[in-house]
């Protein structure tokens, strides 16, 4: 899989598609490199980009600190983790998935992104795929 070639070099990859499935399937060829697991945040049903990153830590269970804010939380919980997330149904949402990319890919070297959205998410970092589908990837 192409998709795949691209996650071994690029810390953020985005399937031009919204074929979820397609990015599970990934996931689950690739599990055994992330040893702290392969994440999938749904954002289908996130309307306000602000919701963006309590979508994603909710799914990571990163714990609710008054002390702190969420974004320091959720980059303490995945400083040291070999994870991959899986950003599903980023179309309404690029720039907030962008920023929230960003900010987690600058923090923690270890962590990588497959996002699945009809547009590429601007970032410095990222790179795009346009699969054919599951016979032609």
């Amino acid at each position: 899989m192409q998709v795949i070639q691209l996650l071994e070099s690029n810390p953020l990859v985005t399937r031009l598609d919204d074929d979820e499935s397609l990015a599970v399937a990934v996931g689950a060829q690739l599990i055994d490199r992330f040893t702290d697991g392969v994440w999938l945040v749904r954002l289908e049903s996130v309307a306000d980009p602000a919701k963006v990153l309590e979508a994603v830590a909710a799914v990571l269970g990163v714990p609710e600190d008054s002390n702190r804010s969420l974004a320091f939380s959720m980059i303490e919980t995945l400083r040291e983790k070999i994870r991959l997330l899986l950003l599903s149904h980023c179309v309404h949402l690029p720039a907030a998935c962008a920023q929230l990319a960003e900010t987690i890919l600058r923090a923690c070297p270890e962590v990588y992104i497959l996002a699945t959205s009809h547009q590429p998410l601007n970032t410095s970092s990222g790179k795009c795929y346009r699969g054919a589908g599951k016979s032609g990837e």
